[in-house]
């Protein structure tokens, strides 16, 4: 999952800097943050995600950034989902409830 966020941000970053990035993403984002996320040492919050996309101040290119980090951090937390035994189909399951 990091590998393919940071594919993605790399691919988003392209010529801008990490200020570039970081101002066009609409949010209170830092430079530092976006080198974290360029090098995996964190990768951005769903929450961090979803305010860039709601951001009027967000670049296009930021929000489409956003939603295909998200796209990939619902992948991943389907999988997990799916190997505990926790979603069935597109249903989740709750162990407890019987």
């Amino acid at each position: 999952m990091n590998e393919k966020i940071i594919a993605i941000t790399k691919k988003y970053l392209a010529e801008k800097s990490l200020e570039e990035f970081a101002n066009g993403c609409g949010i209170e984002a830092s430079r530092q943050s976006v080198h974290q996320w360029k090098e995996g040492e964190h990768i951005p919050s769903a929450m961090t995600l979803f305010a860039i996309m709601g951001s009027d101040l967000a670049q296009p290119w930021a929000r489409a950034w956003a939603q295909e980090c998200l796209s990939v951090l619902q992948q991943g937390a389907r999988k997990r989902l799916v190997a505990a035994g926790r979603l069935n189909g597109d249903v989740a399951v709750d162990p407890s409830f019987k």
